[in-house]
């Protein structure tokens, strides 16, 4: 805004300035933590279906087996792979959730 005297003429300024690097900090701070988190979504969502898959399709496999045949430790070892493949893509988002660290705008 500007301050004029009686014929016009400007004799004062008078403003404000916005101190955005906060701001702009913040919203890196969010969109980092957006890709991090779309990350885990991702993992979730597909990651953990294929191990998945293989368990139900192997326990189907399994019930449809004669316990006495040589197949059925086959599949039992298989089933034991998947299971800890399973295992080991939940820890892993459990630790990419830890590192995640989500924080208020004023942190």
């Amino acid at each position: 805004m500007i301050v004029r005297d009686k014929n016009g003429s400007p004799i004062r300024s008078v403003g404000s300035a916005l101190y955005v690097t906060t701001s702009r900090q913040q919203i890196k701070k969010i969109r980092k933590q957006n890709k991090k988190l779309r990350e885990i979504a991702w993992m979730q969502s597909h990651l953990v279906r294929a191990p998945l898959t293989s368990i139900m399709g192997l326990i189907y496999l399994a019930k449809e087996t004669d316990k006495n045949e040589e197949s059925f430790e086959e599949i039992l070892d298989m089933l034991s792979e998947s299971a800890e493949e399973l295992d080991k893509i939940i820890l892993d988002i459990a630790h990419k959730t830890e590192k995640l660290q989500i924080k208020s705008p004023r942190n």
